[in-house]
């Protein structure tokens, strides 16, 4: 017997919040905004909709706000006030680099969770070595913790440049904290002591150290630095511009550690981890389960002509973290015998953004296809960015004529993650109709960020 129920999507409510938001109509509130030069502009909502989604809101309309039907707000712009209503009304939401800092504040200050989510991924797909610091500060402040572990990591892979922006110099005690408590950084013990002394200077407004402004403004946060990961000729290279700013026993201390791994150290916390800056290892199974592949598999079983000078260009839809490039078999004749040949690799970024569209190169290397089974493995992951595209050059040693199989042009990996292989064309294979989207077969990648969908 068929049944009599019938289910389906409807888009009444979709369609509704889309009429109700910024619209006048049936609004039972306006927050109020008072500009510098007095002019006062008013926003309209809807109570019923800011209290189903924000308990803040709640309450707030249940007492304070109870009689009022226009309410101040003093601590944001308009602006970034729309930009946070969007969250009770519309299904897709738009969001600005300029405006998403405060938004997420406002998302935390009425605790709306859908807020919260949204802004976290955007920040993290939209990071700059400029803003990855005021982000990871707002993680810190507001306990999240699952913002606050991506960043790290991300800070992780890319520390050096970070630690020369300008925004470091400015940074809280709070980052700096977070930063030297991070186990596993890319740059040398003595680059972080150096950063963390320029760091001092421009909060101190010195331009010479003592020991007494060290400590006045790192404190405690001094014994974090590593000093038992240096060599003796890298602390020499320390003391020979800050010896002042160690006390004897402090100084003492340092060279035991140096000395010997199994000194204790009466002031310092030892010794910074050493191990690669990757979150895949074929020795834990939570890591290698949590690895993600995009395996372009091989469209034809027969060998086509491969260009000596290649170029895979592709996209993301989320952000990555490569660490591995895999090619298929790919073989050479040199007239008298086959053979696998070796390849220069260069990786660059372009960023698509009114900011900047300029080329960042990324990693150069060479590898042997024959004793790397036609793996290049990198010392550090690269941090793969929705908001880009990137160019994989490849280039045959030595030159000649070599054979490879014609592979797919995109690959839809899980979690909705689509990587488009774009047809690239090389100015002297213009005639050349087979392996316009490259010859690297896989890409491995370890999640940015798995727990947001």
């Amino acid at each position: 017997m068929a049944s009599n129920d019938y289910e389906c999507t409807s888009q009444v409510f979709s369609d509704i919040g889309n009429g109700l938001y910024l619209n006048p109509e049936l609004a039972d509130v306006n927050f109020i905004f008072e500009s510098n030069d007095n002019h006062v502009e008013r926003v309209p909502a809807h109570k019923i909709l800011l209290m189903a989604a924000s308990d803040v809101f709640r309450v707030m309309f249940n007492g304070q706000w109870k009689e009022k039907d226009e309410v101040e707000i003093a601590d944001t712009s308009v602006s970034v006030f729309k930009e946070f209503l969007q969250f009770f009304y519309i299904d897709r939401v738009k969001l600005t680099v300029a405006n998403i800092n405060v938004v997420f504040k406002l998302g935390h200050k009425y605790n709306v969770t859908k807020c919260m989510t949204v802004c976290k991924k955007f920040m993290v797909n939209t990071l700059t070595n400029d803003s990855i610091l005021q982000r990871y500060a707002l993680a810190i402040q507001f306990d999240q913790d699952d913002l606050v572990n991506v960043l790290e990591k991300l800070i992780g892979i890319n520390t050096k440049p970070i630690l020369e922006s300008a925004e470091f110099l400015k940074c809280s005690r709070s980052v700096v904290s977070g930063i030297l408590n991070i186990d596993v950084l890319s740059c040398t013990e003595v680059e972080l002591f150096e950063a963390c002394m320029n760091w001092v200077k421009a909060n101190a407004n010195q331009s010479q150290l003592s020991r007494k402004l060290v400590k006045s403004h790192l404190g405690n946060l001094f014994r974090y630095l590593r000093f038992g990961s240096m060599s003796i000729n890298e602390f020499a290279t320390v003391t020979s511009s800050h010896r002042e700013i160690f006390s004897f026993d402090e100084y003492t201390d340092i060279i035991q550690m140096i000395g010997s791994k199994q000194h204790k150290s009466k002031f310092f916390n030892g010794i910074r981890s050493k191990r690669e800056l990757k979150i895949n290892d074929a020795a834990n199974d939570e890591k290698r389960q949590a690895e993600i592949i995009c395996n372009r598999k091989i469209l034809s079983s027969q060998n086509q002509r491969a260009r000596t000078k290649d170029t895979t260009t592709f996209s993301s839809t989320d952000p990555l973290l490569l660490h591995t490039i895999h090619l298929p078999k790919i073989i050479g004749h040199d007239g008298k015998k086959y053979h696998s040949p070796q390849m220069k690799i260069a990786i660059e970024e372009i960023p698509h953004s009114a900011i900047s569209t300029e080329k960042v190169l990324l990693y150069e290397g060479q590898t042997n296809l024959t004793t790397n089974s036609g793996c290049e493995r990198f010392d550090k992951p690269i941090l793969i960015k929705p908001g880009s595209t990137y160019r994989i050059h490849m280039e045959q040693l030595p030159l000649g004529i070599y054979y490879s199989k014609l592979l797919k042009e995109k690959v839809e990996i899980k979690s909705g993650i689509t990587i488009d292989f774009k047809s690239t064309k090389d100015d002297d294979d213009d005639d050349d109709p087979n392996g316009s989207c490259g010859l690297i077969q896989k890409l491995y990648f370890d999640p940015v960020w798995p727990l947001v969908p």
